[in-house]
C-alpha cells in the first residue's frame, strides 16, 4: 500500500496543489486553456476560491499540478470522493474533472503525468487518500474532440482506459416563443415535501442505481447555499410529485463564451432583439441550472419539464435584462430527444451530449451499464 506522497515520489515535475500561490498559478493556466465542443469554446472562471466548486463536487479533494522545469505550471487534474449507495452498501465514488494541458507542457511532464495515473488506476482502492474508492467515474462531451481523442479512444499503448457507462443531454433553452399562464401545479417546496425529496434522492429505484447518502446530500445542498425549501414541486394528476431545484449560477464557477456554433450565432442577434438578452463573446453566461430533474425519470415528452421552465421563465421576467438567466440549463439520463419535445411546446434550444465513463486500469475489468446506474446523480454538480 503506497500514499500519494509515496507515489509521486518518482515524478518530479509532478505535485498536489497546497497553497495560494499554486492556487494562483492554477487561475492562470484556466485563463489559457479552453474547453471546446464542436465551435462551441468556453472557459470557466473559478475566481477567487478554485476550490469552491470542487467542495461542491465531494467533500475530500486532491488537485494534481503538472510542472516544466521552470516550475511554470502547463497542466492540471482534479479528483473529489464522495460517499454514496451502491448495491445496499455504502462505497466511495471519485469523480475526476479539471483536466486542462497546455501546449507548453514538457514531454517529461506529460510522460510522468501518464505513467502516475496509470499506477495511480491500479492502485486506486489500496491508496489511503481516496478511502477506498474502486470506481473512478468522469464525463466527457461528445463533440469534445480533444477529449475523444486523446482519452476515450482506444490505444493498446494505454493502460488507462475509459469505458462508457451512461449516456446524458444537456439541454440549453434560450427563450420561448409564447407565455403560458402557470397553472398553479409548481410550486416552492413544502415542509410536507422535503422527506420525499430526500428520500427520492437517496432511496435507490434497484440496488445496482447510485444513490446520494444523506449526509452528503445536506452537504452538497449547504455547499450550494440551498435547502430544501428551494426546491420546486410539480403536483401531477395522478398524486405522484416531481421536483427540480433552480440554481442561478453554481457557486465557485463562472462560464465565459469564446465562441458560438453558428446555430446560437443566429439565436444570439434574436435574443438581443426579443428578449433584450446580449451573449457577449468573451463576457460570462447567466446560467439557471434546473438541478436533479434526471431524478424524475419523466416519460411524458417534455410535458413536466415545460412546465417547470414556463414557471421559472414567468417568475423572471420581471428582472432587469441584465439579470435574467441567458439561458436555462437540464441535463437528462437517456434522452437524446429531450430538446425536439420542448421545441415541440414552443422552447428556443439547442442540446449537447455526453457520457459518464468509468476510468480504470487496463488489468481491471470495465463495470457493465448494467451494473451501476447514473440516475440519481447530478452531473452538473460532477
Amino acid at each position: 500500500m503506497r500514499t500519494l506522497d509515496e507515489l509521486f515520489r518518482p515524478y518530479p515535475r509532478l505535485s498536489r496543489a497546497r497553497t495560494q500561490d499554486d492556487q494562483t498559478d492554477i487561475f492562470d493556466l484556466l485563463d489559457r486553456t479552453s474547453m471546446v465542443s464542436g465551435s462551441l469554446a468556453l472557459t470557466f472562471g473559478r475566481r477567487p476560491d478554485f476550490f469552491k466548486f470542487l467542495r461542491i463536487q465531494g467533500a475530500k479533494l486532491i488537485v494534481f499540478l503538472m510542472r516544466n522545469e521552470d516550475s511554470s505550471l502547463q497542466g492540471i487534474a482534479s479528483m473529489t470522493i464522495r460517499p454514496m449507495k451502491h448495491d445496499g452498501r455504502e462505497v466511495a465514488i471519485t469523480y475526476a474533472s479539471d483536466l486542462r494541458t497546455s501546449p507548453q507542457l514538457c514531454r517529461s511532464a506529460r510522460l510522468q503525468w501518464r505513467k502516475m495515473y496509470a499506477e495511480l488506476m491500479k492502485e486506486l482502492p489500496t491508496v489511503p487518500e481516496f478511502q477506498g474508492t474502486r470506481t473512478m467515474l468522469t464525463a466527457v462531451w461528445d463533440d469534445n474532440a480533444v477529449a475523444q481523442r486523446s482519452l476515450v479512444k482506444k490505444n493498446k499503448n494505454m493502460e488507462t482506459l475509459y469505458s462508457p457507462l451512461q449516456d446524458y443531454s444537456i439541454l440549453s433553452v434560450l427563450g420561448r416563443f409564447w407565455r403560458r399562464r402557470d397553472r398553479g401545479d409548481v410550486r416552492p417546496a413544502e415542509p410536507r415535501d422535503f422527506p420525499g425529496i430526500r428520500e427520492r434522492l437517496c432511496s435507490p429505484r434497484n440496488p445496482r442505481q447510485l444513490a446520494w447518502t444523506p449526509e452528503d446530500l445536506d452537504r452538497t445542498l449547504s455547499e450550494l447555499g440551498r435547502s430544501y425549501a428551494d426546491f420546486l414541486v410539480l403536483d401531477h394528476a395522478d398524486g405522484s410529485k416531481s421536483f427540480v431545484l433552480p440554481v442561478d449560477q453554481i457557486p465557485g464557477r463562472t462560464v465565459i463564451v469564446h465562441s458560438l456554433p453558428s446555430f446560437w450565432k443566429y439565436l444570439r442577434g434574436f435574443l438581443r432583439v426579443v428578449f433584450r438578452l446580449d451573449i457577449r463573446l468573451g463576457g460570462e453566461l447567466r446560467i439557471k441550472s434546473l438541478l436533479f430533474a434526471g431524478a424524475n425519470q419523466w416519460q411524458d415528452e417534455g410535458e413536466s419539464l415545460s412546465r417547470f421552465l414556463h414557471f421559472l421563465m414567468n417568475r423572471d421576467l420581471p428582472l432587469p435584462a441584465e439579470k435574467r438567466p441567458h439561458l436555462y440549463s437540464v441535463a437528462l439520463w437517456n434522452q437524446p430527444d429531450g430538446i425536439r419535445h420542448l421545441r415541440r411546446r414552443g422552447f428556443i434550444g439547442t442540446t449537447v451530449g455526453a457520457k459518464i465513463y468509468q476510468v480504470h486500469h487496463q488489468d481491471t475489468p470495465a463495470l457493465k451499464p448494467e451494473d451501476m446506474r447514473m440516475d440519481n446523480l447530478e452531473v452538473f454538480l460532477l
